[in-house]
């Protein structure tokens, strides 16, 4: 949609009615242009967060997984 001044209206700029400014807040929060560093920089933060929360699980594996462990083999074969 075009404004009055001929240009193209953004999305925060169609908000209108009760909820017109935190209407505008939530789509500029969702829908307008940022840089991609910060979010590459979450994702990779989150990915060495799971590598080490599964690191952390290896030293369990025959206690919980094992042939005398906690969870029985045919429990742990019906599960694959």
């Amino acid at each position: 949609m075009t404004s009055r001044h001929g240009g193209e209206r953004s999305p925060a700029a169609e908000a209108t009615g009760p909820g017109g400014v935190v209407g505008a807040a939530w789509l500029r929060f969702w829908f307008a242009p940022a840089a991609a560093r910060p979010l590459a920089l979450v994702r990779i933060a989150a990915a060495a967060l799971g590598l080490l929360l599964l690191w952390s699980y290896a030293g369990d594996l025959q206690e919980w997984f094992g042939s005398d462990g906690m969870i029985p083999s045919d429990v742990a074969a019906s599960w694959r």
